[in-house]
């Protein structure tokens, strides 16, 4: 009987370790299961986050991939853009040949005279596919080039419109001859361009803007034509005028009107033979080189404004021993004028100074020579004023006063002065400052030994009724005082 209890118990016993043991594998499983899951969760977290961070990469590569695409697009195609440049340099390419059969075809036409022969002209016109006017029998012919009227003159000069290269900005590679509004011609020098403000016709007052030379590039000066005869200076309504290269006598009528008469006084112009070297004031470099040009070019250029300083220091001394200012940083090579609006007036400086600073402006690969202004140009220059201008005192321009309504006790910057006598700032034909701000040394020489240089013009702390454009004075050559300046002049 006791057998048969301890075998019941034993497989009680037996029975109960059983379940512990299923019990003990099933939570194993579970575990297992649980941590598959778990690996599974992850995995698929994993994947998810994957699949996430590879979208956002191909959203950012699709992004990345527009802007080179639209940087390529803009690159080939942009107002810069590569196909932009090929485009302008075929373009360019197409007119330079077409330029180029206009110099070939003049060339070929000269006969054995060495004169331009109109018809061989014509028939090479032809040959290199250039338009003409066919109903032209003589000189100037125009033709047709790259679109574009141009002419030809006698002697072989392509002249060009001054308002197409105006709008162009074009800055010339040589010396070139253009034709204004009206069909006057005016030369402009190599490295120079016209300049924004410019009239398009030479009454209103041409101006070039130096864009080439470093130490007075921004520099403006304006064409004063000459011409007398068939080269009379053509305006508005077919009307011309003579401007004839001289000195003169302006004298005030009692009525108000102007008398302008060849000069009879006793200052000079003089040469280098003539003049007494010992009296020591400087004079025009080449005085009948000068009056050659302006025959041969019919006109010449003086400064808009009077000379400025480049980088004005106001801390700087307004006097050294040749009683010149002494202008920071411009000794010897540094020195650099410039010729613009609103600029430092370069006053404090001898006639022989400005006439050295007038030389030395331009050196010979601008194909023009500078100089201090002459008695000829001055004069000259009123003459175009009184026959051009615009203003109401244009024609009694010779008298009017340079007193400053603006400031009496200093010059204002170049073309800024208000003149009492108008309340306007002075300006004709596109010039400045003739009348008033600062007295202009020129190469004229006074008899008188010890009183040699002269200026001209009024001054802004002038006399009511003396100090006017047409002025004369003699003054020591040493002279340097605030109301002394200079206005240089050009020639080709």
């Amino acid at each position: 009987m006791l057998k048969k209890v301890n075998g019941l118990n034993t497989i009680y016993k037996n029975g109960n370790n059983l379940k512990r043991k299923i019990k003990k594998e099933s939570r194993k499983q579970k575990k297992g299961e649980s941590f598959m899951k778990t690996i599974k969760t992850a995995k698929k977290q994993k994947l998810k986050e994957s699949k996430g961070i590879t979208l956002i990469a191909l959203v950012i590569t699709i992004i990345v991939l527009l802007i080179l695409a639209g940087v390529t697009i803009a690159t080939l195609t942009g107002d810069n853009g590569i196909l932009g440049k090929a485009n302008d340099a075929k373009t360019q390419t197409e007119q330079a040949k077409e330029d180029e059969n206009l110099k070939i075809a003049i060339a070929g036409s000269y006969g054995t005279d060495g004169k331009l022969n109109l018809k061989d002209l014509k028939d090479n016109l032809t040959n290199q596919g250039i338009d003409y006017d066919k109903n032209n029998t003589g000189f100037p012919l125009e033709v047709i080039v790259n679109g574009e009227k141009k002419k030809i003159d006698a002697n072989g000069n392509i002249i060009e419109s001054i308002q197409s290269l105006k709008t162009k900005g074009t800055v010339f590679k040589d010396t070139t001859t253009l034709e204004d509004t009206y069909g006057n011609q005016v030369t402009i020098p190599k490295g120079f361009k016209i300049a924004n403000d410019s009239a398009t016709d030479v009454t209103g007052g041409i101006v070039i803007e130096d864009a080439t030379y470093t130490n007075t590039i921004g520099s403006q000066f304006v064409w004063i034509p000459v011409g007398t005869g068939e080269n009379a200076i053509k305006k508005a309504n077919k009307e011309t005028v003579e401007i004839e290269l001289g000195r003169y006598d302006f004298t005030k009528n009692s009525d108000g009107t102007i008398t302008t008469s060849e000069y009879s006084g006793s200052y000079t112009e003089d040469t280098t033979a003539s003049h007494n070297s010992s009296r020591g004031n400087a004079i025009a470099k080449d005085i009948e080189k000068f009056k050659t040009s302006e025959n041969s070019n019919h006109g010449y250029y003086i400064e808009r404004y009077e000379e400025g300083v480049v980088d004005y220091n106001s801390s700087v001394s307004t006097s050294n021993s040749n009683n010149e200012t002494n202008w920071t940083g411009y000794t010897g090579d540094n020195i650099k004028l410039v010729c613009k609006k609103e600029q430092q007036v370069w006053n404090y400086v001898t006639q022989n100074k400005a006439s050295e600073l007038s030389r030395d402006m331009y050196k010979s690969e601008a194909k023009v020579t500078s100089d201090l202004i002459n008695s000829y140009a001055w004069d000259t220059a009123i003459v175009f004023i009184q026959k051009c201008g615009t203003e109401s005192n244009s024609s009694t321009y010779s008298y009017t006063v340079g007193q400053s309504s603006t400031s009496t006790s200093a010059p204002q910057t170049t073309g800024t002065n208000i003149l009492s006598a108008t309340s306007k700032v002075d300006k004709q034909c596109n010039i400045f400052d003739m009348a008033g701000n600062c007295f202009e040394w020129t190469t004229e020489t006074y008899s008188e030994f010890y009183n040699p240089s002269v200026v001209r013009g009024g001054v802004y702390r002038g006399s009511s009724s003396v100090d006017c454009t047409s002025l004369r004075a003699n003054n020591l050559t040493s002279d340097a005082r605030s109301i002394s300046s200079f206005r240089p002049l050009l020639y080709l």
